[in-house]
Formats: structure tokens, C-alpha cells, sequence
């Protein structure tokens, strides 16, 4: 016997979805098509929740929740025009229905109608001045215009109306934008004890520590995000920079020499670990690391001139005993002949010789 709709929503709420779908399996009147087309969106299935929306419009051509659930399936599938007109009829029909104006607003800012955007949230305010996703939405909105301070205000709000993870997170993006580093890593450090397994803000809280010389910090937050995000392409090469800096090269070789694995054709992993190479006196590797770039059209000269510098200034820091390695000498020796080459016109045929 099929269960009440009452009992199908607990169930959709407690996320048992085959069990809600088997009793919805042969909607047939509006409500259960309402309730499936709800099923479907919180599975991702948006098509066949559009078309579940579709069939309760067909039953009902006035109903504002399918209109205004279909415009969100049709966002989701990137039907952005398609999910307007039905938002707009939504506010046809209720020009008081806040949910359609704050929908609305969303799709326009993945549109780049910032503006537009910005107008429909206020009118959701304006309607329902108790709605946090609004005012953080509009925060969003305003951050993306370069309006950091009234972003701000807005995420303020947002806060004060509800404390979530994600509006601590955007508004420290906002403070990082007007370089206030210090709010940003407290408005970061709130993020992560509400979510502490979103990798996004470790790694963006790393960058506000590197802004302010707080390098070890930084290192923590990248291992971090590592920790929960392995293949994260720009962390791994933000950590390696950073050891570099604090003359951790051994880690450094270790941390480029792991980044070859997803992208092996990134020239900066080859300059940076020619550098660790150099200060661990690994100097054949270096020699192929450097090689290696010159197979990269997108290395330009001045990459080549302060890469040689700093290889030359770790060179004159061994110790005379290191120094007087054979191999550290014709290291030095290769290194001389690509300065004295680099300024030529066509200076990445002579290093190709």
C-alpha cells in the first residue's frame, strides 16, 4: 500500500531515496508529481524532474511551486533563457512569491547580468528580509563588481540572520580582496570549524597566511587541503614554492616531482625543481630539469635569466668542499654557457644545440 506524501517527505528528508522513489513510481496526481519532480531534483536527476514539473504544470497551469522548481531543474541544465520565462511566470501569477525573484536572481548571475541580478535579490529582501541566502547571494553579486564593502554589509547580514560555513567563506573572500588578510584568515578559521572538510578554504586560507609572511601557515593549510584534495594541481605547486622560500628543498623535490603525475607538461614544475636540484647538489638532475624547459615554448627569457641567477647565488653558498665536486664544477661550467647565451635573439635554438 503506498505510503501518505507526509511519510514520502520524511523519507526524501532522510535522503532513503529508492524507498521514496518506489512509492512514487506511479505518480499520477499533482501533488506526487510535485513530490517525485522534488525527488529527482535532490538526486540530480534536473531532466526527469523537469519533466515531473511539466506534468504538474499540465494539471495545474497556475501552480507556482512547479514553475518556479521547473526554472531551477532548467537551471541546472544550463537552460538559463528557459528557466527565466518560467520564474517569470511564476511572478505573474504572485508578484509577491519571493523564492522566484531570489531563483532568478541566481541564474541571471551565472549569466553575468550582475546587475540584474543584484535588483532581483533585492526585491527578495524586500519580500522576505529574513532570507540569509539573499543577502549572501547579493554579497556575491557585489564582490564580483568590485563593491567590496558593501559585499561585506551584506554578508553581514547574511551572518546575523544565519551562521553558515559557506557566507564566512565569501565574505573572507571579499576581505581578501580589499587586502585585509588578518579578517579574511578569522573569517576563514569560522568557515572551517562549521565545515572543517572543505578543502577550498584551507587552500584559500593558505594564500591570506602567505600574504602575510606566515609561510609555515601557509605550508600547514596546503598539506591540508592536500590531506582531503590530493590531486589539487595549483596546491601542490603553491607548497612547493613556499618550501622553496624556506629552504625546505628536499621537500620541495618531493612536492614538484609528485605534481609531474598530473600534469607533466607544466614548465614551472621543471624550473622550480631545478632550483631544489641545485641545493641538494643533485646537479644532473638539474641539468635535465633545465633541459627539459627548453622544449617549452611558453618559458621566456627573463624566466630563464632569474632562474640561472638563483642557481648561480645557491652555488656560491656550498660549502668549498661541495664546490670542488666535479660535477658541481661542469654545473657551474653549463651554467655560464646558458647565460652567455641567453640574450641572443634566438637563444632557444642555442640552448636546443
Amino acid at each position: 500500500m503506498p505510503l501518505k506524501a507526509s511519510k514520502i517527505k520524511d523519507l526524501i528528508k532522510n535522503k532513503q531515496f529508492e524507498l521514496a522513489m518506489q512509492q512514487l513510481e506511479n505518480a499520477d496526481t499533482l501533488d506526487l508529481y510535485l513530490l517525485r519532480g522534488d525527488l529527482k531534483y535532490e538526486m540530480e536527476d534536473y531532466e526527469g524532474a523537469e519533466k515531473d514539473f511539466t506534468k504538474a504544470l499540465e494539471l495545474d497551469s497556475q501552480n507556482l511551486k512547479a514553475y518556479n522548481n521547473r526554472g531551477n531543474c532548467r537551471g541546472n541544465l544550463g537552460l538559463y533563457e528557459d528557466a527565466i520565462k518560467d520564474y517569470n511566470r511564476a511572478i505573474e501569477i504572485d508578484p509577491n512569491y519571493s523564492e522566484a525573484y531570489f531563483n532568478r536572481g541566481f541564474v541571471k548571475y551565472n549569466q553575468r547580468h550582475i546587475k540584474d541580478a543584484i535588483a532581483d535579490y533585492n526585491k527578495a529582501i524586500e519580500l522576505d528580509p529574513n532570507n540569509f541566502m539573499a543577502y549572501n547571494n547579493r554579497g556575491n553579486a557585489k564582490n564580483y563588481l568590485k563593491d567590496y564593502d558593501n559585499a561585506i554589509l551584506d554578508f553581514d547580514k547574511s551572518i546575523e540572520l544565519y551562521s553558515s560555513h559557506n557566507t564566512y567563506f565569501n565574505r573572507a573572500l571579499a576581505k581578501e580582496n580589499i587586502e585585509n588578510y588578518e579578517g579574511s584568515i578569522a573569517d576563514y578559521n569560522k568557515a572551517i570549524e562549521l565545515n572543517p572538510n572543505d578543502y577550498q578554504i584551507y587552500k584559500k586560507r593558505a594564500y591570506s597566511k602567505y600574504k602575510i609572511d606566515d609561510y609555515k601557515g601557509a605550508i600547514a593549510d596546503y598539506n591540508k587541503t592536500l590531506e582531503l584534495h590530493p590531486n589539487d594541481f595549483e596546491s601542490i605547486i603553491s607548497l612547493g614554492i613556499l618550501e622553496l622560500e624556506l629552504e625546505q628543498y628536499q621537500e620541495a623535490y618531493d612536492t614538484f616531482t609528485s605534481a609531474i603525475k598530473i600534469d607533466a607538461e607544466f614548465p614551472d614544475i621543471y624550473l622550480n625543481r631545478a632550483i631544489a636540484e641545485c641545493a641538494l647538489c643533485r646537479f644532473d638532475e638539474a641539468l635535465q630539469d633545465i633541459e627539459k624547459l627548453f622544449g617549452f615554448n611558453n618559458v621566456f627569457k627573463n624566466d630563464y635569466i632569474s632562474l640561472f641567477n638563483k642557481l648561480s647565488e645557491i652555488l656560491e653558498d656550498l660549502s668549498e668542499n661541495q664546490k670542488s665536486n666535479e660535477k658541481a664544477k661542469n654545473f657551474a661550467k653549463r651554467l655560464e654557457n646558458y647565460k652567455s647565451i641567453v640574450n641572443d635573439t634566438d637563444f632557444r635554438k642555442e640552448f636546443k644545440k
